[in-house]
């Protein structure tokens, strides 16, 4: 029953998908019979055998006795109570959203065990060089196809991510479960792990209970491609290179990649004002920020797996230059903290401390209180003009620290991190835990205000700081327990005693945790991903999850980073073992604890040897950790290398961290990594080296794989678009032109707008005054722009105009765009990073898609816009046609004609210009928004529309269905290579005849009528729109950030068309995607048109996927239970619109089928028709059960568990249909 995946017209194996539901579905009642008791369950039996009985009675033709079942069921869900109807909602939804973990198991099973599958590369390369296509041709096709996937964050993915990650784990379940080697006791753990899941899925509440914010979206989107896309890429780039090794004798480039990624997330700006220039500056920099992380995992994993000694002499060379540097210079860089700078170039800090703090005794220290009106006392500091090794606390931060709020307590330890950065930056060692931090005493009883006490010994030549590779400290709470006298470093502070932790981390960071760039302290196993585990804290917070204050303790590898867990387990020998670090580190710590009256003789014997010997551990380590050149014969030059790849990595991600935390960031440009050319140098030096070393084998594993990510992901993982409607940019030009007494600009006609942007995008002056005071709107306008010249195009892909439906919409852009890069690049000195934007229209209504070509046309007749197309985009105009408003606005046959007319006219435009084309389509994922298999919609395109080129939108629950998990995303990946390289080397068939246009002209006119005439003259159409779907109750889902609707009015012009779609899909009316279509046919019939009709349909490819997909949805819909809603919600004036309505349906089913010569719905796909019966007897009594809490909910709208329940049954339906808006 779904519409998500491309091969639903594939079969599956019903056999095992059967078995497989049955598993699921004994699981699930037995845990019910748990949870709810055997009562119960015995009425929801009964729910479902009554809906099982009636859906055989009806597809047996007896339809009268399918209508009494089916009262009956619907008599019974009424008498139920409100508990009851939430727990069978429950029940029904969760099985059904079971039945699709399976389906997708067995579709993934199915791809896997096919020995040809079709339309994979390797398919579709032997169809083409059959077919004569040269092989040389088809190489360079393939290595200059450009395909861009764009990400969007269109609500309609319901499903809340635990209970995605939950359905994702009994997938994998059920895939170990198929391994024939198993044993019965194996057997019987996979059940026990099934049943643990379905567990918890019961237990865990459905339903969002807060709306995600943008960056939530965002966040959201960057968890596809760590969790999917990531392993994903690799894999589908091997497939295409080993496809193109087969048919034409060379493999793909290393650094081509047909298919790239792009986002919306954090950048669609269209009708959502919780989208500002500062989100997506946020969202533009944590996208950055978790390349750069994935990037830095992957070096560790090849640093372990390159460790043999043969390379290039580039290489050797290299290598040496950089262990040289490492030893001639100590890293005299910038931390962007003027104190940290004169701590690692060894100079005195004589300017930086208080003469009254230099002059005192450098041991004595005493206990501080907690609380002290906000100032540390008697801390005494020792001499403070020795190097960084020898110096490690400073007063000044301690004050520094509780002028904001801390304590001396969090002030020393937050000190220290910053300096284990400084140190780990210019050393490659990590700051140990300085043992003259004591274990916390007994606190007075009833002082819980006061903190541990800290003994200090700061100075001379022991220093204190236990250097090493694989510890690393960090700053938590002390326990107060009196039977440990240690600090307990993974317990978080205690909110209640702290203002300086009094918040809960928000969603994006204010400011990013002190020591951000050292290992983590969160525990994970390898291989597994930080990033969801990881929360991004807010200016206060420290991640606290060390295990103990003490030097060596047995747990510290699970407390690591996993950069820093790769270097402990994977080490080259360069590095100290772990043992000895934690022997040295021990030594070290030790040898400086403080004299203090606690200690016993024997524990001051002890420290006073272990200070002897600290020095000569210092030194041997040192030595260890860089060896001087005549010690280096068997280095292994590849890790020198991919460890100062890492070292760099690691310094762009802090300078990310900085960025987003607001602070000054004056790293060094040779620091850190900007671009991707810059990342992948290294590692092709790398490949080449290991190629003329005869180690190619080694060279096209997982450094081929990270070479092809880098060209895939590049340093942003998807390039971020920004989208505004066009009269936002008008009334920012309104302003503009009003502040300067030029008039009003919106008012002007086109031709004079024409002329004044393009006299002032000639110009060199800016045009927006520095001093210019305008309203919040426009200013966010403004804003959002000067964020785009900050970032500039490697950070950020186009500029979407929504709405757009003139050339000076296009130009109003550019020049805001121009004006803003003026302001930022004088500001900066130089010019702003990366290029202008490209600007890309979008014809959205019927209106617009009618004028589009004339648009563009015009557009490039303006020299001034064509010569910057050309010099800037590389001769390349992109267009953007959208889906969803225009099958709103004149109904989906209509939209579809349109559309493809549009198309047409654009392509023409462009190449009067000798313009190249790339048109971007805004699909969504059901039928009525454009959605539907992607191998079929690309092959439907005009003749010329996709040279090589495309881009296309993935939205809402069509991003995970497709992309969620990495065998599905590679399956997706391929029929995109392969649909647009077919549409390029062998184009589709235009109508063979004139008269074909004719025909859909006339059809398209008729059809339009009709639903215009329904949806937008019929009076009472929008109350009856309101009173027989949940339309009004979809507010109350919480799975968007952006408003239902663009404006405040409540007519259906201004309902975004994900709502208008969600409400029908909801009652199985589906009406959006056949509404109209039957008056076309039924015209087109009548007028004799009937053998022009079938012939259209087997030789138009255009005009038979657009026939398939209206068949499609026909056979989704169910008029009996659209019947039902009427009958109970619906006011008996308006009964009657509901039944012509129905009526309209079934003419729409009739013609249809009469142009496709099928005796039946979905007769060309028999496995989406079995899928939609196996779920009928769920889904049914499901919608029967939404329409009785419709009822109630409507006389008393206040009742939250009614609410509850009403959205459980919306998750439940949209579980069922596949898909939601």
């Amino acid at each position: 029953m779904t519409d998500t995946t491309d091969d639903i017209a594939e079969e599956i194996s019903f056999q095992s998908f059967e078995d497989d539901c049955k598993l699921l579905g004994s699981l699930l009642n037995d845990i019910l019979q748990r949870e709810v008791g055997h009562q119960f369950m015995e009425t929801v039996e009964r729910k479902r055998i009554l809906a099982q009985s009636a859906c055989n009675m009806r597809m047996a033709g007896i339809e009268d006795t399918a209508e009494l079942l089916e009262k009956q069921l619907a008599s019974e869900i009424s008498k139920m109570t409100l508990e009851e109807a939430l727990t069978l909602a429950r029940a029904f939804s969760h099985y059904l959203n079971l039945m699709g973990v399976a389906e997708t198991h067995h579709r993934v099973r199915k791809v896997r065990n096919m020995a040809h599958l079709s339309k994979s590369c390797d398919d579709i390369f032997n169809q083409l060089i059959q077919g004569g296509v040269p092989t040389e041709e088809l190489y360079n096709t393939v290595c200059k196809q450009e395909v861009e996937i764009v990400l969007t964050a269109h609500p309609t993915q319901l499903n809340r991510r635990t209970l995605q990650y939950k359905h994702i784990r009994i997938a994998h379940l059920l895939e170990f479960n198929e391994r024939p080697d198993l044993s019965h006791e194996d057997r019987e753990m996979l059940i026990e792990d099934l049943v643990r899941e379905i567990t918890a899925i019961w237990q865990t509440d459905e339903l969002r209970r807060h709306k995600p914010t943008p960056v939530d979206e965002a966040r959201a989107g960057l968890h596809i491609v760590e969790q999917s896309l990531w392993k994903a890429i690799p894999h589908y780039l091997r497939r295409v290179s080993n496809a193109l090794k087969k048919h034409t004798g060379r493999p793909l480039p290393l650094i081509c990649t047909p298919i790239k990624f792009g986002s919306w997330m954090g950048g669609d700006r269209d009708g959502n004002p919780n989208v500002t220039a500062k989100v997506t500056r946020d969202v533009s920099l944590l996208s950055r920020w978790m390349a750069i992380d994935l990037y830095i995992r992957e070096i560790d994993s090849l640093r372990f797996e390159l460790s043999m000694n043969g390379c290039s002499d580039r290489l050797s060379r290299l290598a040496h230059e950089i262990l040289e540097k490492g030893e001639n210079c100590h890293g005299k860089m910038s931390f962007g903290c003027p104190l940290l700078e004169k701590l690692t170039n060894g100079n005195s800090l004589e300017g930086h401390i208080p003469k009254t703090e230099r002059e005192r005794g450098p041991y004595e220290c005493k206990r501080v209180p907690w609380k002290d009106q906000g100032k540390p006392r008697e801390v005494h500091f020792g001499p403070w003009n020795g190097p960084l090794f020898d110096q490690v606390g400073t007063i000044e931060a301690a004050k520094e620290d509780t002028k904001n709020g801390g304590t001396m307590f969090t002030a020393i330890p937050r000190f220290i991190q910053k300096m284990g950065c400084a140190l780990r930056g210019c050393t490659g060692m990590i700051l140990g835990a300085p043992s003259w931090i004591e274990g916390p005493p007994e606190l007075p009883e009833g002082r819980s205000e006061d903190i541990p006490s800290i003994s200090t010994r700061v100075g001379g030549a022991a220093g204190g700081v236990g250097l090493h590779k694989e510890r690393a400290w960090c700053t938590g709470e002390a326990e107060t327990s009196s039977e440990d006298r240690h600090e307990s470093w993974s317990q978080p502070l205690n909110r209640n005693q702290s203002k300086h932790y009094s918040q809960i981390a928000p969603s994006l960071p204010t400011q990013l945790p002190a020591g951000a760039d050292l290992p983590s302290c969160t525990d994970c196993n390898d291989g597994d991903s930080q990033y969801p585990t990881l929360e991004f804290p807010g200016t206060d917070y420290m991640p606290l999850n060390c295990q103990d204050g003490q030097g060596s303790s047995s747990s510290d590898s699970s407390s690591l980073d996993p950069s820093y867990k790769s270097q402990n387990k994977f080490g080259n020998g360069n590095l100290a073992t772990g043992s000895n670090s934690l022997a040295s580190t021990t030594n070290l710590q030790s040898a400086v604890m403080p004299r203090s009256g606690s200690f016993s003789s024997s524990q001051l014997l002890a420290q006073r040897k272990l200070f002897g010997e600290s020095q000569i551990g210092r030194s041997s380590f040192q030595k260890l950790l860089e060896p001087s050149l005549p010690q280096r014969p068997g280095i292994a030059p590849y890790r020198i290398v991919l460890g100062n790849v890492k070292e760099k990595l690691m310094k762009t991600r802090r300078r990310l961290e900085l960025l987003l935390e607001d602070l000054p960031c004056d790293h060094d440009p040779w620091d850190y990594y900007e671009t991707s050319d810059q990342l992948v140098e290294p590692l092709l030096l790398c490949y080449e080296s290991l190629q003329s070393c005869g180690a190619g084998v080694l060279a096209d594993g997982r450094l081929a794989d990270l070479i092809r990510r880098v060209a895939t992901f590049g340093m942003i993982l998807m390039k971020l678009d920004l989208r505004q409607e066009s009269g936002r940019h008008a009334e920012t030009l309104d302003a503009i032109t009003k502040y300067l007494d030029m008039g009003v600009y919106s008012e002007w006609d086109e031709d004079r707008k024409l002329d004044f942007l393009t006299r002032e995008l000639k110009g060199k002056r800016p045009l927006v005054p520095p001093t210019i005071e305008v309203a919040p709107d426009v200013k966010e306008v403004l804003d959002t722009f000067r964020v785009a010249a900050e970032l500039g195009s490697d950070s950020l892909g186009a500029y979407v105009i929504s709405m757009a439906s003139n050339a000076s919409d296009v130009l109003a852009v550019e020049l805001l765009q121009k004006d803003a890069r003026l302001a930022v690049s004088g500001e900066l000195g130089r010019p702003c990073p990366g290029g202008t934007l490209r600007v890309v229209p979008l014809f959205e209504t019927v209106k617009d898609l009618r004028a589009a070509g004339s648009v563009i046309r015009k557009l490039l007749s303006i020299d001034w816009y064509r010569e910057h197309v050309i010099k800037n985009h590389n001769g390349h105009q992109e267009v953007m046609v959208g889906y969803s408003d225009s099958g709103k606005d004149a109904g989906r046959f209509t939209a579809a004609w349109e559309l493809y007319k549009a198309q047409e006219g654009v392509v023409a435009a462009c190449n009067e210009y000798s313009i190249k084309v790339t048109l971007f389509h805004g699909r969504g994922g059901s039928i009525g928004r454009g959605g539907g298999p992607t191998y079929l919609a690309i092959q439907s395109q005009p003749p010329g529309s996709v040279m090589g080129t495309l881009r296309s939108t993935e939205q809402g629950e069509m991003v995970q269905a497709k992309f969620g998990l990495p065998q599905t995303a590679v399956r997706q990946l391929e029929i995109y290579t392969t649909a647009v390289l077919i549409a390029t080397l062998r184009p589709p068939f235009p109508p063979r005849e004139e008269k074909w246009r004719n025909i859909m002209e006339e059809i398209s006119k008729i059809s339009c009528q009709n639903y215009r005439s329904t949806v937008y003259d019929n009076p009472e159409f929008l109350a009856y729109f309101n009173e027989a779907t949940p339309q009004a109750e979809l507010g109350f889902l919480n799975i968007g950030s952006r408003p239902a609707r663009r404006k405040s009015s409540t007519g259906i012009g201004h309902l975004r068309a994900i709502p208008w779609i969600f409400a029908w899909t909801q009652t199985r009316f589906v009406l959006p995607a056949w509404l109209g279509v039957g008056a076309g046919l039924k015209g087109a019939f009548e007028k004799g048109y009937t053998e022009d009709l079938k012939a259209m349909y087997k030789e138009w490819p255009f005009f038979q996927s657009t026939i398939d997909l209206i068949e499609m949805v026909l056979g989704k819909a169910d008029i009996p239970i659209a019947k039902h809603y009427d009958e109970v919600l619906v006011s008996e004036s308006r009964r009657e619109l509901g039944a012509e309505l129905r009526k309209e349906l079934l003419t729409s089913e009739k013609y249809v089928l009469m142009v496709s010569e099928h005796e039946k719905l979905s007769e060309n796909n028999r496995s989406l028709r079995r899928l939609i019966e196996s779920r009928l007897p769920y889904l049914n009594p499901i919608n029967m059960l939404q329409v009785e809490i419709l009822r109630r909910l409507r006389r008393d709208d206040d009742n939250l568990k009614l609410r509850d329940a009403l959205l459980i049954t919306i998750n439940g339906i949209a579980a069922g249909m596949r898909n939601t808006g």
